[in-house]
């Protein structure tokens, strides 16, 4: 029996009631603030949304997404830029400040708390977007750990302007394919620069897995963009009850450093545990 699909968006009845858009000055599209109807199986996250499946799938007239292929996916240009975000759960705030280095299709990210509270640890993130891998490295104890990139951390590269969003991906033996669209809402400005305020929606089509039917979850971030640069200046969403805001600053398409995103040799596996 084939199974039937149905449809989540993630994040706009999250923003709609920290009152985002209100602040913004603007209305979410139609299709993103429309009433779901009641949902059927399993009861999405709370920033989720679900559309019931109709009785039987509508013919579409749309091409079947494409194949994983063996051909090398395109390099991104190299680039480094600093960062503030902010991520607000109910009543607590976390303030971090970072970096973030990009070199072909690796991302370097180390970021830091500037909240009150414990020191945490001397330590960076490497994505191996080729791989679907991602590392975690502890400079102090020269250890790292690694783990399979899940599918919403693929999704929060993409809202966070790292990379943008390329077909088909393999998560264990489930292929996912993820796109993306933005939304233009109006001209605005950032610390005297120019730029354009995009909703931006990014669609994940996951296949049904066991008794699981297939389902598409779409995605939605605020984001602001200077045509002139390769990453957004600030980004604005809601995911798993949290408000996050992220400000890069110091953005430059440069050279980096390829040996930065390697395993240090001296440095110990210890995944698991």
């Amino acid at each position: 029996m084939r199974a039937e699909s149905s449809t989540m968006s993630a994040g706009a009845p999250f923003l709609r009631a920290l009152g985002l858009t209100a602040a913004l000055g603007l209305s979410l599209p139609a299709f993103v603030c429309a009433a779901p109807p009641p949902p059927a199986g399993p009861a999405p996250g709370k920033d989720a949304k679900t559309e019931a499946p109709p009785d039987k799938p509508a013919p579409s007239s749309e091409p079947a997404a494409p194949a994983p292929s063996d051909k090398p996916l395109p390099a991104f240009p190299d680039l480094t830029g600093a960062f503030t975000s902010k991520s607000i759960l109910r009543s607590v705030v976390q303030n971090f400040t970072g970096t973030l280095k990009r070199h072909g299709r690796k991302i370097y990210l180390e970021e830091e708390s500037t909240s009150s509270g414990p020191v945490g640890y001397n330590e960076y993130f490497v994505y191996d977007l080729d791989k679907n891998m991602l590392y975690r490295l502890l400079r102090d104890e020269q250890i790292y750990f690694e783990t399979p990139l899940s599918i919403e951390q693929r999704v929060e590269a993409i809202r966070k302007g790292w990379v943008p969003a390329e077909g088909p991906f393999t998560f264990g033996n489930v292929t996912v394919t993820l796109s993306s669209r933005d939304i233009p809402l109006r001209p605005d400005t950032i610390d005297k620069r120019n730029v354009e305020l995009r909703l931006r929606e990014i669609t994940a089509e996951i296949p049904a897995i066991g008794t699981v039917p297939a389902r598409t979850v779409r995605y939605y971030t605020f984001v602001w963009l200077d045509p002139a640069l390769t990453l957004p200046v600030r980004i604005s969403y809601g995911a798993n009850n949290t408000h996050s805001i992220v400000e890069y600053r110091d953005i430059a398409t440069q050279s980096v450093d390829a040996s930065l995103f390697d395993i240090p040799k001296n440095y110990v596996n210890l995944t698991p545990y």
